[in-house]
């Protein structure tokens, strides 16, 4: 966020000295590529997140007796993932 506010403080000083054209089309492409990038990250963030939460899950479900392959479906994650969990939680 701090870049966006930058950007905007760089944008307002820009059109008080009256800047060309051409790099106000910049500024405005740039602006589009940081929230296209900031847009992207949160994304990211939330996927990981979300996978990080199912993965923490797999522990409990084996300990309630569920098989690899119903806590996969059941979390909508592979069989691999599952089992790498699970021999993680042993470690």
């Amino acid at each position: 966020m701090m870049v966006l506010r930058l950007v905007a403080a760089w944008k307002i000083r820009r059109k008080r000295n009256q800047q060309p054209e051409e790099e106000d089309e910049m500024l405005v492409r740039l602006d589009q590529a940081y929230l296209e990038w900031e847009r992207e990250t949160l994304t990211r963030g939330r996927l990981e997140g979300e996978l990080k939460g199912k993965l923490k899950a797999v522990p409990a479900l084996l300990a309630r007796s569920f098989r690899v392959e119903e806590i996969a479906q059941i979390l909508g994650l592979s069989v691999d993932q599952v089992a790498q969990a699970q021999q993680a939680s042993t470690n």
